[in-house]
């Protein structure tokens, strides 16, 4: 090193012959780095204090990044670069995967990049941090920028829900769509459709929802049947990437829900006959309570109304 810097040192110090106007001290942002930068300075400060004193000597500081609070190897490198101690930037990771730095260098600009492994992000939003540092003389406190950004993590498909009313007295009915995370864009809410392999497949601009707010979707849907009724919520993401629900929907009044609980199962079917056994489950209207009542009672409660 002495011989590189050109100036001697003790007796035969001589600042006239430095080779060069700055020296830069650049390390890994590691335990390793701090360590061996501390052992940089403690050398100059011992042999060579005058070019510390006239403020040759610099700590160039690469950019670190930090996702959420930090602490967590996201680089790969085996560690949590910088520890809790740090009063400036502790649970930051170094850029490992690319690092072009600019300070002391030919380089025409700064260039750092990271991969990470996203498997040690959770679903949902996190926030990223970077800080760069601005070139310092020994002894100087840090300067630095930091720059923000929040990021989505998105693995799993988009997800919304159905409002289903507690009523539909007529065959026109409003709908409403819930999207359950951030990433839903685009609604279509389709009745009684065609039974298709793909059921993304039938959404159109006929039956796209219209956007109310950042989370709800709602469409008018007209021609619901007397009874029973099937909706296909087909829920979209800005990728492309989709999600298909279905649901089963009442209309009016369903004649097989003979308990009026609003749902038909076997407990209707245990009400039917024990009106059916005292004459009054007169199922057809036809003026009597007879096995045309039994069957037609049962074609409506297969059918699910």
């Amino acid at each position: 090193i002495v011989s590189a810097i050109g100036c001697g040192v003790g007796k035969d110090f001589d600042l006239s012959k430095l080779r060069y106007v700055r020296i830069f001290l650049l390390m890994d942002a590691d335990s390793d780095g701090y360590h061996i930068s501390t052992l940089l300075l403690t050398f100059f400060y011992r042999v060579l204090p005058g070019l510390i004193r006239n403020g040759h000597v610099y700590i160039a500081m690469p950019p670190l990044f930090r996702i959420d609070a930090g602490f967590v190897d996201y680089n790969g490198n085996g560690v949590s670069d910088v520890d809790h101690t740090s009063t400036v930037v502790p649970g930051y990771e170094g850029f490992v995967t690319q690092r072009q730095p600019l300070a002391g260098t030919s380089n025409t600009n700064g260039l750092y990049s990271q991969q990470i492994n996203t498997t040690l992000l959770d679903e949902g939003t996190h926030y990223l941090s970077v800080v760069a540092f601005r070139k310092r003389a020994t002894g100087e406190a840090p300067l630095f920028r930091e720059f923000r950004q929040a990021f989505y993590v998105d693995r799993l498909p988009p997800s919304a829900e159905l409002e289903i009313p507690p009523t539909i007295p007529t065959t026109t009915q409003s709908f409403r769509v819930n999207a359950l995370d951030r990433t839903v864009n685009r609604v279509h809410i389709i009745l009684n459709p065609a039974n298709v392999p793909d059921p993304l497949t039938l959404a159109t601009v006929l039956n796209q929802a219209s956007r109310e707010d950042r989370f709800s979707w709602t469409r008018i849907l007209t021609g619901l049947q007397p009874g029973n009724n099937r909706i296909l919520v087909c829920a979209f993401e800005e990728s492309g990437r989709g999600s298909a629900t279905f649901y089963d929907v009442l209309q009016g009044t369903c004649t097989a829900d003979w308990n009026s609980d609003g749902s038909v199962d076997g407990d209707d079917v245990i009400a039917f006959f024990g009106e059916w056994d005292n004459g009054n489950a007169d199922f057809n209207n036809d003026g009597g309570t007879d096995g045309d009542d039994v069957i037609e009672f049962f074609g409506r409660w297969d059918n699910g109304c």
